[in-house]
């Protein structure tokens, strides 16, 4: 399951109860809870289904340039996380990057976002 930004919060559900299906999550410069005055369901708090998640593989590519709230969130799903976890750091990317910013950085990760998802497949 390949999630961006915002779709990030629809993860929690497959987190909290992962199928046997499912081999692997990757976010990509997500937004793992909704921003101060949105609903909090906890259908839509992934930090908080995380610890559940079992052995289940994730790869998250972290935008170094995004915005600080939504950074703030990447870190306490990070801090929550008891599975498997692999982090692609973005320093110079903004939230976007892979659509914005053609540089060799951006290129590089994410080509090392695909490798590490296509591992989980093997």
């Amino acid at each position: 399951m390949d999630i961006l930004s915002g779709g990030a919060v629809l993860s929690a559900d497959y987190l909290r109860e992962p199928s046997a299906r499912l081999r692997c999550v990757a976010y990509n410069y997500p937004l793992m809870a909704p921003f101060p005055g949105w609903p909090t369901d906890p259908r839509f708090l992934p930090a908080e289904a995380v610890p559940n998640a079992g052995d289940l593989p994730i790869v998250l590519t972290r935008a170094g340039q995004d915005s600080p709230g939504i950074l703030e969130t990447v870190r306490e799903f990070v801090a929550a996380a008891k599975t498997r976890l692999d982090i692609v750091e973005v320093p110079h990317g903004q939230h976007s990057f892979d659509t914005k910013d053609d540089t060799d950085e951006s290129r590089a990760a994410i080509q090392r976002a695909l490798d590490l998802v296509l591992a989980t497949m093997k």
